[in-house]
């Protein structure tokens, strides 16, 4: 197959300074990142097969360490199995923002696209509701579960449920574990 497989993946969070993060990476000369960002190969795209997402990767240059950022990885629930069947020993970056200020902000994010019809309140008080039957929708290869994706202010907040799922198959040492504050106060 053609294309390398990536050294590294920025695993999450939504609204946690990944898009800062991809911006960053991608000036150093060294790296490779594809031009989009959110592949979302081992979330959303998972039936387009190894080939599809090696491809991503074609343009890298022989001496770059090829990486990709998909925020939703550290929320889904096939993404840790799928990774680690692939990549067994990439590292993994994971950034962690404030979990209120972070389910405000995709609060806000998703209002500010049109996804959320409803009131903060009302939206936090359906959220189990809309998220019922979402694993299992997500089990499929190309599994989309809309709610699971917009709607999931203070599920993707719960970090220490999502940090379980990763460490139970990729050892503490793999994941580069940092708050967003200081990636945001310190970028260097």
């Amino acid at each position: 197959m053609h294309g390398q497989l990536p050294d590294f993946l920025g695993i999450g969070v939504q609204k946690g300074g990944t898009t800062t993060l991809q911006r960053l990476l991608e000036q150093h000369p060294d790296l490779f990142l594809p031009k989009q960002k959110e592949l979302h190969y081992f979330s959303l795209h998972y039936g387009r097969g190894e080939a599809w997402y090696r491809q991503q990767f074609a343009d890298a240059a022989g001496q770059q360490r090829c990486g990709e950022i998909t925020p939703y990885y550290v929320f889904h629930p096939q993404a840790p199995q799928r990774i680690h069947a692939l990549l067994p020993q990439a590292k993994l970056i994971l950034l962690l923002r404030d979990p209120v200020e972070r389910a405000l902000s995709q609060f806000a994010h998703s209002r500010r696209l049109g996804l959320e019809p409803l009131e903060l309140e009302e939206a936090l008080a359906v959220e189990a509701e809309r998220l019922e039957g979402a694993e299992e929708v997500l089990a499929a290869d190309d599994g989309c579960h809309r709610s699971h994706q917009e709607h999931s202010y203070l599920a993707r907040s719960r970090y220490e449920i999502q940090l379980e799922r990763w460490l139970r198959l990729f050892p503490r040492e793999q994941l580069f574990l940092r708050r967003s504050e200081d990636l945001f106060e310190q970028p260097e």
